[in-house]
């Protein structure tokens, strides 16, 4: 069950960070349709016959989550997720081609790319925003996983009406950090609560995620703050907690703790320190007490986007494009009101185009080898793929963004663009003027 946990856990700290809340579009539509727990879209003996293997629904998991084992080993896992926006699911999507189940927009993967076999999948895009993704195994047993995936989707689909939103839209007032989130607990504060000598903390590349380790590395505090409802971690054994006067889940199964941030945001926090004798029944106050610190040190307002405005990006583009919540300052997305289309920009640090394109091909692995260009002298590259077009600008030498990247993808086909790298070059050539 450890697997299936740490599976769960990766799932929900990646999709944290994308959002379902704009001010307008079909994702900021309420929607009438009763959310159903995800083991509860069709029977197990009707997923254990389109598998053709024997499962049985994996305990202690979110609603929007069901892991189906045979024994100790998980086949399959079907997900309800409100977030990412269909054309977003793209990254990351292995060797996915376009298709439909359902009669809805959707991406099939065989799983098996490159290094390896990965689970093959099917994600669909809802008529009312939100994803379904069935996910089969490819070494567990199944004759045909990616048809298995899309039969099961299929199955899914034709008992009635499905909705990813397992909540209503919050409507706590926005806050979030004024600077890096390593600086709203410091490592006093967290000794104190935690009685552990933590000694340094950790800042990812996007500035919204935040590790702290002890000395002997046996103890650590994750911290992530992103875009997410608490629908999506509740379950019959998550308990209902205040944070502040914040709404919080605290789940067991993922041993971590959500507290709405307002927006569509939300905090994790996740401590993991059973070899430091810190015990399971500590946790939930121990992550309200780090909670309440960390956003004590928030101000109002949600994570807004600072490399270039909405309205630049749509008169470059030509597309009707809206914000969604960001996964950091420096991290920006924006998506056609149908969800086909979308335009993502990063300033991430890699020291070289070399290497940002090693760290994108983990996203894109369907990219050919990048084309050299030159952006106002500039060094950059380019490539487009089935998965979209992608950019990449190398900022050395301008004023404080020395070892950054800028990084440009346009996903998904749009009839008005006939020249995707073009329409991305004059994107950057915006947010280069403007740094």
């Amino acid at each position: 069950m450890r697997v299936v946990r740490a599976r769960w856990f990766s799932v929900v700290i990646a999709t944290i960070v994308w959002s379902n809340v704009w001010s307008g579009g079909v994702l900021a539509q309420d929607t009438a349709i009763p959310f159903r727990p995800a083991c509860e879209l069709v029977t197990t003996d009707a997923v254990s016959a389109v598998l053709g293997v024997d499962v049985t629904p994996a305990d202690a998991m979110p609603d929007a989550w069901c892991s189906y084992l045979h024994g100790a080993q998980q086949v399959a896992a079907v997900g309800l997720s409100p977030s990412p926006p269909f054309v977003l699911a793209r990254i990351g999507s292995f060797g996915a081609t376009d298709v439909t189940v359902g009669g809805l927009p959707a991406l099939s993967s065989s799983g098996v790319v490159g290094s390896g076999p990965r689970q093959a999948s099917v994600i669909v895009g809802l008529p009312d925003g939100g994803i379904l993704t069935v996910e089969v195994e490819t070494q567990a047993g199944v004759v045909d996983p990616e048809t298995a995936a899309r039969t099961l989707a299929e199955a899914i689909l034709v008992t009635g009406p499905l909705t990813a939103h397992a909540s209503t839209m919050s409507t706590a007032e926005p806050i979030g950090p004024a600077g890096s989130p390593c600086e709203l607990v410091t490592l006093d504060e967290l000794r104190r609560i935690t009685g552990q000598p933590f000694a340094d903390p950790w800042l990812d590349v996007n500035r919204i995620r935040c590790r702290y380790r002890t000395k002997d590395q046996k103890g650590e505090v994750f911290l992530s703050i992103g875009a997410a409802d608490l629908g999506m971690v509740r379950s019959k054994k998550t308990r209902t907690l205040t944070v502040g006067d914040r709404e919080a889940v605290f789940s067991p199964a993922l041993g971590a703790l959500f507290v709405d941030l307002g927006g569509g945001q939300l905090l994790g926090v996740r401590i993991q320190a059973a070899d430091k004798g810190v015990e399971a029944k500590d946790l939930p106050a121990l992550s309200v007490a780090i909670a309440e610190t960390t956003i004590g040190g928030m101000t109002p307002g949600a994570i807004t986007c600072s490399v270039i405005s909405t309205d630049v990006v749509e008169r470059v583009s030509g597309l009707d494009l809206q914000p969604i919540a960001k996964d950091g300052p420096d991290w920006c997305w924006f998506v056609t009101p149908d969800e086909q289309t979308g335009l993502f920009l990063s300033i991430s640090a890699q020291p070289d185009l070399a290497t940002a394109w090693e760290v994108m091909n983990s996203s894109f692995p369907d990219l050919p080898t990048p084309t050299d260009l030159d952006l106002s002298g500039h060094p950059a590259s380019g490539a487009t793929g089935a998965s979209g077009t992608v950019l990449a600008v190398d900022l050395n030498g301008l004023s404080g963004k020395d070892g950054k990247v800028l990084v440009i993808a346009l996903l998904g086909a749009h009839p008005s663009v006939t020249d995707p790298l073009a329409v991305l070059e004059s994107v950057a050539a915006q947010v280069l003027g403007g740094l």
